[in-house]
């Protein structure tokens, strides 16, 4: 029974060591102590595939675990929300240990779960333990400070591990704790001797292993000593999915001089990672280079890896000179507001009925040259190709764009435009881009889109997405590692226009007769172009006589400044330019 709970404030991980055994044993632990016993199931090493065992020093000298004098455990009882936690109280082993709490009573025949963890918001904010039911983890901020076969003394902060044992008598019970996630050793060869690296990625070829929280229900194991509850993966249609960071490894001090190879081109790295079935997939590593022009990738056939297992990777690497880039188009309009707003005009839904883009034109450029230029079009009924997010959020085009370098540009800039049309471009705005053209001119060649006859529609608009720039230095299509999504967003801006006409307006029709923007700069929507200017305008005349309050939805090129006359007056309005720069919703109250 729970008679107190205690405040936990420090935390100190376990101990992974490399000793001279190929394998571990469990030990009986037949004699109690006050307090519990935790007893922790030995990690089972998995051969690398194709390679051979005997070539393998990780798998001679195995891994083991050891208990540290600072360790601490969560309890929780079978019933209701209450924790304590127990510190470590005797060492018998390597495996088996004593923990003890003078405030918290374990009732015989009381089912009870343990976490080999606690929560600790001043290092691990993201760590939460509510609820034996609602437990959150993250294994961001792994860091690994020397190189080497001994490089192992970060893996035991993030060894999750779990049990539920129901007490043999008043204050006693032996846990048997189970490793949550896996151990990967990492041999990277093949490196420059002179080149540092800060950081090492390891994700799949699709883009699906990344987010490093995760999230575990202690109740959802079997209560035998087969106990292994599953860490849960994120919701992929999640928004913070999309955005979470891959799985990193920090190499080097927090003063970021990074580590580099050894005398062999080697380096060893060390991770804990949450289980995931690689198979079918491809395993890619990503080591970044500290000055940013130097990184290096290493590819390996993904199988299933599972929890309390540790798995060895020799990866070769090499400078990218192959890239995979995956088209996705982002739905979503971001609100913002005009200073003319002086109440809420009221929602006239954000969703717009999904209209796809049929044609896909893109540029490839390497060193601020162009080095491909390229059409897709979109085959069958416009679905086919394009797979939308339930909510409809995010689409994603199936077949990923694949481009080559030629040795010697590994490290210039690479940067991919394009622009997804229900029209075809091919014939005017693209027909001027080749080889011979620098970057300069494919940024030049957007504004000539809207001198194609489009300017009055309004679907084309609506469904034009391209790659803008959010900043005069941030440009969506930078092209950084060799697997990436590159996502495009509306061109256009959605603007919301009601409009209240005054008394000696209403002998006739009330209309919008022309809503008109200065500027034209669909690659960089935030700011606006001191040349190539354009003048972008639209009319929507009403159908229904003695309209005096109206309201209309636009499409229209994003800018502050807009021209606006209804019926035989004129007013400017300005928007507050969106944070982003793109798919902003914009409403405006015009009073005449």
């Amino acid at each position: 029974m729970v008679k107190n709970v205690k405040t936990i404030t420090t935390l100190f991980a376990a101990l992974w060591l490399l000793v001279s055994c190929s394998n571990e044993e469990i030990v009986s632990g037949e004699q109690h102590t006050s307090g519990i016993q935790g007893k922790v199931k030995p990690i089972e090493y998995v051969d690398e595939d194709v390679v051979s065992r005997s070539s393998l020093t990780f798998g001679e000298n195995g891994m083991k675990f050891a208990w540290d004098e600072h360790d601490v455990l969560t309890i929780f009882p079978e019933s209701g929300n209450a924790t304590a936690t127990y510190t470590l109280k005797t060492q018998h082993d390597a495996l088996s240990a004593s923990f003890e709490n003078t405030g918290f009573t374990l009732t015989e025949g009381t089912k009870y779960y343990a976490l080999s963890k606690v929560e600790n918001q001043s290092k691990h904010p993201n760590w939460s333990f509510p609820s034996k039911e609602n437990i959150t983890v993250d294994f961001s901020g792994q860091r690994q400070t020397e190189n080497g076969d001994n490089a192992t003394t970060h893996l035991g902060e993030y060894d999750f591990m779990a049990a539920c044992v129901t007490a043999e008598a008043d204050n006693q019970a032996d846990f048997y704790f189970k490793h949550l996630a896996f151990t990967l050793r990492m041999v990277l060869k093949d490196l420059p001797a002179d080149v540092a690296f800060t950081a090492l990625e390891v994700y799949d070829s699709e883009n699906n292993f990344r987010q490093p929280i995760r999230h575990l229900d202690m109740t959802a194991g079997e209560t035998t000593e087969d106990y292994m509850p599953a860490l849960a993966e994120p919701d992929r249609k999640d928004d913070s999915f999309i955005s979470a960071p891959r799985f990193m490894l920090l190499l080097g001090g927090e003063e970021g001089n990074g580590l580099t190879a050894d005398a062999h081109g080697m380096l060893t790295c060390y991770m804990q990672l949450p289980p995931y079935d690689f198979g079918g997939k491809t395993m890619v590593f990503h080591l970044i280079s500290k000055d940013g022009q130097h990184d290096y990738y290493g590819t390996y056939n993904g199988r299933k890896m599972e929890a309390g297992k540790a798995y060895q990777r020799t990866v070769g690497m090499s400078q990218a000179t192959n890239y995979t880039l995956t088209l996705k188009l982002n739905h979503i309009w971001q609100q913002t507001h005009a200073k003319e707003v002086t109440r809420g005009t009221g929602d006239p839904g954000i969703a717009d009925e999904l209209g796809l883009p049929e044609h896909i034109h893109y540029v490839w450029c390497v060193g601020k040259q162009v080095k491909q230029v390229g059409k897709i079009t979109v085959s069958g009924n416009n679905q086919e190709k394009w797979i939308t997010a339930t909510d409809k959020s995010i689409s994603t085009y199936a077949t990923p764009l694949t481009f080559t370098i030629a040795p010697g540009d590994e490290d210039k800039t690479k940067h991919l435009y394009v622009v997804a049309s229900t029209v075809d471009l091919t014939t005017s705005s693209f027909s001027s881009i080749n080889t011979e053209s620098s970057e300069g001119d494919v940024k030049a060649l957007v504004y000539a889109i809207q001198g194609d006859g489009q300017e009055a529609s309004q679907t084309f608009l609506r469904d034009l997405y391209s790659t803008p720039w959010k900043s005069s230095t941030t440009f969506v299509g930078d092209v950084t590692d060799r697997y990436q999504d590159v996502t495009l967003y509306h061109t256009a801006a959605k603007v919301d226009l009601k409009w209240n006409s005054a008394t000696k307006m209403t002998n006739g029709n009330v209309s919008v007769n022309n809503v008109q923007s200065s500027d034209l700069s669909l690659f960089s929507p935030t700011s606006n172009a001191a040349s190539n200017k354009k003048d972008y305008t639209v009319s929507a005349p009403l159908t229904t006589d003695k309209v005096y309050n109206g309201r209309q939805v636009f499409f229209l090129p994003q800018f502050a400044n807009y021209n606006v006359t209804i019926g035989e007056q004129t007013s400017d309005i300005e928007f507050t330019p969106p944070t982003e720069g793109f798919t902003s919703w914009l409403r405006a109250l015009i009073r005449q």
